[in-house]
């Protein structure tokens, strides 16, 4: 019983540390007013990130593979900036930024005014 807690205990760290600083994979959304939400796949565009909508959970099926996040750079080890995101609702790009607040948790805002104004939502871990 012992070994099967440390085996599970050294897993779990395994995993954690491998997503450590790494935002790379497929993030869930937060739930809009309707209750739907997406499923976003960060991924490497050449030196930036970019993310696509991976699924949609009750929404248009119509937009997902679109890029809604581009040219984000990497500016520490848990946080990027200068990108920009697109409200697929509104039909308008933002400025962007993210922060990696923990190994499943992912910060992303969508901002106005040179980055004074920003909403943000807090995506779970998928893969």
């Amino acid at each position: 019983m012992m070994k099967l807690a440390l085996a599970t205990a050294i897993l779990t760290a395994t995993v954690s540390i491998a997503h450590a600083g790494d935002p790379g994979g497929v993030w869930q959304s937060e739930k809009d007013a309707d209750g739907d939400w997406i499923d976003l796949a960060i991924e490497p565009c050449g030196d930036t990130l970019c993310g696509k909508i991976a699924n949609v959970y009750g929404g248009n099926p119509k937009v997902v593979g679109i890029t809604i996040i581009k040219g984000m750079t990497q500016v520490s080890d848990t946080a990027w900036s200068d990108g920009r995101i697109f409200a697929v609702d509104e039909n308008k790009w933002y400025d962007s930024k993210m922060e990696l607040l923990s190994p499943n948790h992912l910060k992303i805002s969508g901002c106005i005014a040179y980055g004074l104004l920003c909403e943000a939502q807090t995506l779970i871990r998928q893969e």
